[in-house]
């Protein structure tokens, strides 16, 4: 047995490079002297990597939300998961090398593939290498680009490893057992009453002891179609009951997350749902009712009386010149409404060509806002892109989301029952998706966003590929 390992590490030598790189940040990462067990666990996801791929990137994305634990441990100005982010496009491009040149030649006709590759070496040309602001450090930027680049070789190793419905059905739910830790934890704190309190929302959150409480409950909403795609398969009666469990159980996990933005995509997930079932009656009653339930049984019904009355002044004081040229309103929605602003005037305020071309990732974020605020960063990714990528990077991005809603909307006519309802799943995720990345920077600040989005796409494409091979 050693020997057949040993002759299937030499047979692929270009992967040595990359273990004895993860085995050198894996040491870093142990010297913060916290989380030693994320380093042992991301060194065996790298093992797995050379000795077998498929089985690598399971267990990656099983490991994916315990490894957004590394963003609390810090190596001088960098966390480790900034770090470890950084390295995954090296061991997912290496792992391309093991790809027969003739498949991924076949990968890259693919046009969802070559518009995101036009985009990481535009966006990195004119916001990365030639951005002009000194305010930005130059590691900063070229670690935001490297979320998009993440994505990008996911999207391409996924969709060329993974090609039956049975290694996708292990994908998926190596992508769902990812919460169990999270979960296991924001459940603790919450019969513990050990939550964390946001004093700009006034209310207490369960965040699982990551870095932040969306963490935790956009990898619930991102995993939701999951679930629904899994419900939708037939089965015995007790499947069928365990997959309707596991959903009511996410349901109320998001609800206690008081997420209001991602209330708001799980709602836009069942209605799409819904509508591509042929249930909209369902789909609609469902949605109010979890609506309802948000509302009526939510223990600070202060938060929203004040954001209903927020969206009131906002919209009678439309006519009101002072809504854009002064801070009068800026702190509506949370200062939401000063955000919006601000990034629409900087814009506005820019050359034609920077219009065009953007100001270099992380511009977005320094925008000033009222002072009386506190707050940075756009929550907007539209307004990100347009400000950091100018018009040609927010095009090409919508242009690249475009054809892979095309792409799924073509699989709904497929004779495949799994492949369209894998795409009644995915149309859901990318519909929120979208409404979602209205109120905060899903696209790719996000870890969480970025890794799941984009694995469960490159599943869209082998889905693709799959129905255009046609039966056995």
């Amino acid at each position: 047995m050693l020997v057949a390992i040993a002759n299937n590490i030499y047979s692929r030598k270009y992967l040595i490079l990359a273990l004895a790189l993860y085995v050198i940040i894996g040491f870093f990462i142990a010297q913060a002297s916290i989380l030693n067990i994320s380093s042992i666990l991301l060194l065996g996801v790298t093992l797995l990597f050379v000795l077998n791929i498929e089985k690598g990137i399971i267990v990656f994305f099983l490991a994916s939300q315990s490894i957004q634990y590394l963003e609390k441990a810090h190596l001088g100005d960098y966390s480790a998961l900034e770090i470890y982010g950084g390295c995954v496009p090296i061991i997912f491009s290496i792992a391309l090398s093991t790809i027969k040149r003739e498949k991924l030649l076949d990968i890259f006709r693919d046009r969802i593939i070559q518009i995101y590759f036009i985009f990481i070496i535009v966006s990195f040309l004119f916001n990365v290498f030639l951005a002009e602001s000194s305010l930005i450090p130059q590691s900063e930027r070229i670690g935001l680009w490297l979320k998009f680049v993440n994505g990008f070789v996911i999207l391409v190793v996924v969709s060329s490893v993974f090609k039956n419905t049975k290694q996708f059905n292990l994908l998926m739910y190596a992508m769902l057992l990812s919460m169990t830790i999270p979960c296991s934890m924001a459940l603790w704190q919450i019969i513990s009453e050990n939550t964390v309190y946001l004093w700009h929302g006034r209310y207490h959150v369960a965040d699982a002891f990551l870095s932040h409480p969306g963490v935790f409950a956009y990898g619930l909403g991102l995993l939701f179609p999951v679930t629904l795609f899994m419900t939708s398969l037939p089965g015995s009666k007790r499947r069928q009951l365990f997959w309707i469990a596991v959903t009511c159980f996410q349901i109320i996990l998001i609800y206690l997350t008081y997420r209001r933005n991602v209330w708001i995509g799980i709602t836009i997930q069942l209605l799409v749902w819904g509508a591509l079932n042929k249930m909209w009656r369902l789909a609609t009653i469902s949605s109010l009712v979890f609506l309802l339930l948000l509302v009526c049984f939510n223990i600070d019904l202060y938060v929203f009386e004040e954001r209903f009355n927020d969206l009131y002044v906002f919209i009678a004081n439309l006519g009101d010149s002072d809504l854009l040229y002064s801070n009068h309103y800026d702190r509506l929605m949370s200062g939401r409404v000063g955000i919006v602003k601000a990034n629409i005037t900087a814009f506005i305020e820019s050359d034609w060509l920077h219009r065009l071309i953007g100001h270099g990732f992380g511009q977005a974020d320094i925008n000033p806002f009222s002072p009386i605020l506190g707050l940075k960063g756009s929550h907007n990714i539209y307004l990100s892109l347009v400000v950091d990528c100018g018009i040609i990077g927010l095009f090409l991005y919508l242009a690249l989301l475009g054809l892979i809603l095309k792409r799924a909307w073509g699989l709904l006519s497929s004779s495949n029952l799994y492949i369209k309802n894998f795409s009644k799943s995915y149309i859901a995720l990318i519909a929120s998706y979208l409404v979602m990345g209205m109120a905060t920077h899903l696209f790719h600040k996000l870890t969480t966003g970025v890794w799941l989005f984009w694995c469960f796409t490159a599943l869209l494409l082998s889905c693709n590929k799959l129905d255009e091979e046609g039966p056995d």
